[in-house]
């Protein structure tokens, strides 16, 4: 029993740390969807943990069972809170790393900002979480309902009482239930269960299977067009950007390995009854699985804490880990800068373009000598991208989300040599790369009252 209750104890203790480090971070709550949804996780897992930690002291004093170590003290209402919390924490920690997944995938693969996440997906994602984890929680209360059980358990669970009742004869807050309704209540419990831990672990497995794809397409894509030179800045940008994925990518890779540990550890103990033909578990197996059953909590918050310190790392360059770590857990961290790059490297992929639609006309040799750009017949690429005055398509606003949460100091964690001169002289721009505030004197181009481009001397 004392294993299952240091271990818990420790996963508990560091999931609180993890919440005050949140609550306290310079990055504000409502400011982060990943601070968010980890919020949630710790959340969960503290008290999971904690309850699983509370060990034999809920167990009912009268139970028949005579050969627990632990001290006991509670009854069958206490024993059913235990297995109620239990089981909540169990749930929605797996139902919350399922959504940290998808929230990596729409922000490696999508490109997806935190307030378009915040505004389209967050708020459904919560309601399924939640909903999910309390109806599966609270239907086992009307089946086998939630006991002790000396042949799997350390804590009160989900299983019958006695463990090899059969039917009518099964116990549940001191009477029999009737077989036929224990039964139906049985099947809708374990496979609401089961759907949520394999559905967890097919989003969270084929989530990472999809980002290491779109990493691997663009380092290839990166490799093929190195060389070219009308694509110059955009692929230096974009070599800076496919680095920040990578390291994320790693984050997302380490908190994938401890949850699907965490879904082996409940799956597994089922799988080896089955094969076994017996009910009680081998002794390594149960030594193994009171090891690493509560272990998730602290693994999840080492990587938590050592992303943190590893961000304050990347910022300067000469800080050492034990100092960045003394800082991660005062509340400070390296700002993420993945979403803002990303944005950074649509303008520069206009900008690019801007070259080739100015050489296709006559006046554009010398665009500090002409008067104003001559308006082609046809509407050309140029065109296409211009911001129109009074009219915002749905389109421009989904992009302009992007540029809203772009700062002045934007740039100024990338290298001097990876920005191009518009981004350097440029504080604000749009997607064609030209300044959205009144142009200053470095600007050979402004905008007509017509909301065309023309070019001043």
């Amino acid at each position: 029993m004392s294993i299952i209750v240091v271990v818990s104890l420790a996963s508990a203790t560091t999931s609180a740390l993890v919440i005050y480090l949140i609550l306290r971070s310079e990055t504000k709550l409502s400011e982060s969807v990943f601070h968010r949804i980890f919020l949630c996780i710790s959340v969960a897992d503290t008290i999971h943990y904690l309850s699983m930690s509370a060990s034999t002291l809920p167990m009912p004093k009268d139970m028949i069972y005579k050969n627990y170590e632990g001290l006991i003290l509670g009854n069958d209402l206490t024993c059913a809170i235990q297995g109620n919390l239990v089981a909540f924490g169990a749930f929605a920690g797996f139902a919350y790393n399922a959504m940290l997944a998808v929230y990596y995938l729409c922000s490696i693969n999508y490109d997806i900002h935190d307030e378009v996440f915040r505004r389209r997906f967050e708020p459904i994602l919560h309601c399924i979480c939640i909903c999910i984890s309390i109806s599966s929680t609270i239907t086992g209360n009307f089946g086998n309902g939630y006991h002790p059980s000396p042949t799997s358990l350390s804590w009160c669970g989900f299983t019958k009482y006695p463990y090899w009742c059969e039917g009518d004869t099964c116990i549940n807050f001191g009477r029999t239930m009737s077989s036929n309704f224990v039964a139906t209540i049985n099947k809708l419990t374990i496979r609401i269960g089961s759907l949520i831990l394999c559905l967890s672990s097919i989003v969270i497995i084929s989530s990472m299977i999809a980002i290491a794809w779109k990493v691997r397409k663009e380092e290839k894509y990166i490799t093929r067009n190195m060389d070219n030179a009308s694509r110059r800045h955009s692929i230096l940008i974009q070599t800076h950007i496919l680095t920040e994925k990578k390291v994320v990518f790693g984050q997302a890779i380490a908190y994938s390995i401890v949850n699907v540990l965490g879904f082996s550890m409940v799956a597994l103990p089922q799988l080896i009854r089955i094969l076994n033909g017996k009910n009680i578990l081998p002794v390594w197996w149960q030594v193994s699985y009171l090891i690493l059953r509560p272990l998730q909590g602290s693994l999840n918050s080492a990587i938590f804490i050592y992303h943190k310190a590893h961000g304050l790392q990347r910022v300067d360059d000469g800080l050492e880990f034990c100092v960045a770590f003394r800082m991660a857990l005062t509340g400070k961290e390296g700002r993420e800068r993945l979403i803002a790059d990303t944005t950074l490297l649509r303008r520069q992929e206009m900008l690019d373009r801007l070259p080739v639609i100015g050489d296709a006309s006559p006046s554009s040799a010398s665009v500090s000598g002409a008067s104003h750009l001559p308006e082609p017949a046809v509407p050309t690429n140029f065109d296409r991208f211009e911001v129109s005055i009074g009219a915002t398509t749905p389109a421009e606003k989904e992009l302009e989300l992007h540029l809203q949460a772009s700062s002045e100091d934007e740039e100024a964690h990338i290298p001097q040599v990876l920005l191009p001169r518009a981004a350097l002289t440029e504080s604000s721009q749009d997607l064609s790369g030209f300044s959205t505030t009144e142009a200053n004197e470095s600007s050979p181009l402004e905008r007509s009252s017509g909301g065309k481009w023309y070019a001043t001397a």
